[in-house]
């Protein structure tokens, strides 16, 4: 999955579904962002803000992205263990695939929210999101 201009990978066994949330059906509740998604409240969070990305006009969002997520959010309902889900509110959903997990090494493996690394065909990496830690 995309966010501003970054590429990450989520197990797909931590993948519910995704889902377009009309931005009216996302509210704010005791500092916390919850959608509305068929009856049910869940959790929001908006993978920009919690990884410090940037979104500008015209740089990682073209026009018709923007004026899409101006009427909604994308956003992907995510398992964790023994928590209700929660919602990651991301860019684009590039692709399932695949992978070959690497496992994080030396002071980055204490990271909490990231099962590993793997590398796109491009030769990029990409960190692997475990969603349990996350938040």
């Amino acid at each position: 999955m995309r966010v501003s201009n970054q590429i990450f990978a989520l197990p797909f066994s931590q993948v519910d579904r995704s889902v377009r949330v009309p931005a009216k059906n996302i509210k704010k509740a005791f500092d916390q962002e919850v959608a509305v998604v068929e009856g049910r409240d869940i959790p929001v969070i908006r993978m920009d803000e919690l990884f410090g990305l940037k979104k500008r006009k015209g740089l990682f969002l073209t026009e018709e992205e923007l004026q899409l997520k101006q009427q909604a959010e994308l956003m992907v309902i995510a398992k964790r263990e023994n928590f209700s889900s929660v919602g990651l509110i991301i860019d684009e959903m590039i692709s399932e695939q695949d992978i070959v997990v690497k496992p994080l090494k030396g002071i980055l493996k204490k990271t909490m929210g990231f099962e590993g690394v793997t590398f796109l065909g491009d030769g990029k990496p990409a960190l692997i999101l475990d969603v349990t830690t996350l938040v």
